[in-house]
């Protein structure tokens, strides 16, 4: 695994531990917007970091992103 990767799994992995909290927390009401605005910042960061991870994967003849519907992410399963 090079360094990349292994940054990417350890920043998903902070932003896993943190969305249960969350996700009770906008449950009851109890979420105050600057905290919504930090965790929503936070995922854009993480997108962004997954996009950079992918496209450095991508061949050097390919044009751009592919990018996946809201259904290919949530049925697909893992294609590498």
């Amino acid at each position: 695994m090079n360094d990349a990767t292994a940054s990417l799994l350890e920043a998903l992995g902070a932003v896993n531990q943190r969305v249960p909290d969350v996700i009770r927390a906008l449950a009851i009401g109890d979420m105050l917007p600057l905290k919504q605005h930090q965790f929503a910042g936070l995922l854009i960061q993480l997108g962004e970091l997954l996009h950079r991870h992918a496209d450095s994967r991508l061949p050097a003849t390919d044009g751009g992103r592919q990018v996946a519907s809201e259904g290919d992410l949530l049925s697909a399963e893992d294609d590498g």
